[in-house]
Formats: C-alpha cells, sequence, structure tokens
C-alpha cells in the first residue's frame, strides 16, 4: 500500500535535480526518468500519482512528451510542465505549466492542487 503520492519526474539532469529535492522534501516519493518511453512504460506499470517534466527538457520534447502520453495512456495521471516558454507549451500540450522561476514559491502547491482536482475529477 502506497500512503504518499508516486510523481514520475522526466528530467534531463543525471545529478541530483532542484525539483526532486524539493518534491521529496514536500513528502512526495519522486522518480527520476531520462526519457519519454521510460516514463511511458513505467505510466502504464506502476501506480503513478503525477507526472512532472522538469524544465532542463526542451519545450518541443516536453510537448511531444504530454501528447504521446496522452494518445497512449488512457487515463493518464496529471501532469505539469516546467519550461521557459509557458505560454506556448499551455496552447500546444494542453496542461498546466511553471516558468522555472515560479518553481520556488509554487511547485508544490500547484502539484497538490493538481492532484487533489485530478483525485476529484475521479470520483465524480
Amino acid at each position: 500500500m502506497q500512503l504518499v503520492p508516486h510523481l514520475l519526474l522526466r528530467t534531463e539532469t543525471l545529478g541530483a535535480s532542484e525539483t526532486a529535492v524539493q518534491l521529496r522534501d514536500a513528502g512526495y516519493l519522486v522518480t527520476k526518468v531520462a526519457s519519454d518511453a521510460e516514463l511511458i512504460g513505467l505510466v502504464g506499470v506502476s501506480q503513478i500519482d503525477g507526472i512532472v517534466i522538469d524544465g532542463d527538457v526542451p519545450a518541443l520534447v516536453a510537448i511531444t512528451c504530454a501528447r504521446k502520453l496522452h494518445e497512449t495512456i488512457l487515463g493518464a495521471p496529471p501532469m505539469l510542465i516546467i519550461t521557459r516558454s509557458p505560454e506556448v507549451v499551455r496552447r500546444a500540450a494542453k496542461t498546466p505549466v511553471l516558468h522555472p522561476l515560479e518553481t520556488t514559491a509554487e511547485l508544490v502547491t500547484s502539484i497538490d492542487l493538481m492532484l487533489a482536482m485530478h483525485d476529484l475529477a475521479a470520483t465524480m
């Protein structure tokens, strides 16, 4: 039985990730993945509550990943994308986004709200 929300973090950072540290400090279980294929594979076989695409992933790659996930996995978990091009990504991927400068103040709150809204929608 999983007691804390499990997030997948799609990142291209090989070492420590500030986003991963911030989410773990907030009590989330975070699994870092380095490719879209790995992310989609884990979503298909694991209990994943949400997905975060880190700001080090290029905007076009983030958009492609979001589209692939929604085309491949019916009922995919909610996703948040961190990007330096928030308006472009928001329109193209139709998913919540944050600018990297907003993550210190808004990341945990945004994830909390995203998961709560997803849970609420699932009960309706």
